[in-house]
């Protein structure tokens, strides 16, 4: 049985309390939306596997990720989607570049395989942390009102990625995380 899956950035600690009380608020004024209950998160990637195919992706990504030295990610205020009627926290222009880059090392070792069409790498093409997407149209244009004049900012030390698979229920769809790859590579550095 093949399955979706999503690779992703999960912020901690502040940032992700915060994110997800604005996504509360935003719910008490525009009702509910598609992404209300989803967890924070930058998607890096996602694609479709049965489980052999899981299990190769999964010791591809563990690889890489026991190559990557724990970044630090900075969010700086919101960003809006037209096209798809997305609010969402930017990224600094550093973060941008370290997650372009792990993208990058997951892209050169996923896209070599027999799998690679099961790949999609444009899913998180545009770093980012969404708050609401797909909107209607009247919640889009009632929550850009709302976050006009609102500042967001904060930062979480990224020390891995998580591997989440959708999940689907009676009358929903999420991504739940089922495993973490810790960034195992340390800065040794003495001085």
């Amino acid at each position: 049985m093949t399955n979706k899956y999503s690779v992703a950035i999960m912020p901690t600690g502040p940032v992700d309390a915060g994110v997800r009380k604005i996504k509360a608020e935003l719910k008490t004024i525009i009702g509910k939306y598609p992404s209300s209950t989803a967890d924070p998160h930058n998607t890096l990637f996602d694609f479709e596997a049965d489980e052999e195919k899981l299990k190769v992706f999964d010791r591809k990504i563990q690889m890489i990720c026991n190559s990557v030295e724990p970044f630090t990610i900075t969010c700086i205020d919101f960003g809006e989607f037209y096209w798809n009627k997305t609010i969402y926290v930017a990224l600094d222009e550093k973060t941008l570049k370290l997650i372009t880059q792990l993208r990058k090392k997951l892209s050169a070792q996923l896209k070599h395989g027999k799998y690679d069409e099961e790949v999609n790498f444009d899913a998180g093409k545009s770093p980012h942390i969404t708050v609401a997407r797909t909107l209607q149209e009247e919640q889009y244009q009632t929550a850009k009102k709302y976050f006009h004049n609102k500042k967001f900012s904060g930062s979480f030390l990224c020390e891995g990625i998580a591997l989440r698979k959708l999940i689907e229920g009676k009358g929903f769809t999420k991504y739940g995380v089922i495993k973490i790859y810790p960034f195992s590579k340390q800065n040794l550095t003495l001085f």
